[in-house]
């Protein structure tokens, strides 16, 4: 048993179909990739590059005025640390929303335009 349109066929019962999820996905990172991704996202910044040269520079003996001691780099790290923070938590936020948005319940309507076709309109039962 099947519904025609246009050169789509869509099967109607079909209980032996696995379909995937229909879940709202706005967040960035999850708990394996915030780490990584983080940093990626930091080190693509000028100056965030522009600090860890200098640090790793600092570190050479021979051209350092700080006797080999990365001196930048805690400064580099403070501000990774408070980025990283401050991305954690507008992430966090993305996903507590993401997961209200999931679990909120829809309406599914059907409407007969003949006896072929259906039009399915989904509707949130959010205001």
């Amino acid at each position: 048993m099947g519904l025609r349109q246009g050169n789509r066929e869509i099967e109607l019962g079909d209980s032996y179909r696995v379909y995937p999820k229909n879940r709202i996905r706005t967040s960035k990172y999850t708990a394996f990739t915030f780490l990584p991704r983080n940093l990626l996202e930091q080190f693509s910044k000028a100056s965030n590059i522009f600090f860890l040269l200098l640090s790793i520079l600092q570190t050479i003996r021979e051209i350092s005025i700080t006797g080999g001691l990365p001196t930048i780099a805690p400064v580099l790290l403070l501000i990774l640390v408070i980025s990283g923070v401050k991305d954690f938590f507008e992430d966090f936020k993305r996903w507590k929303s993401d997961k209200a948005e999931n679990l909120s319940k829809t309406d599914l309507f059907l409407f007969k335009k003949s006896k072929k076709q259906e039009q399915k309109l989904v509707s949130s039962s959010r205001p």
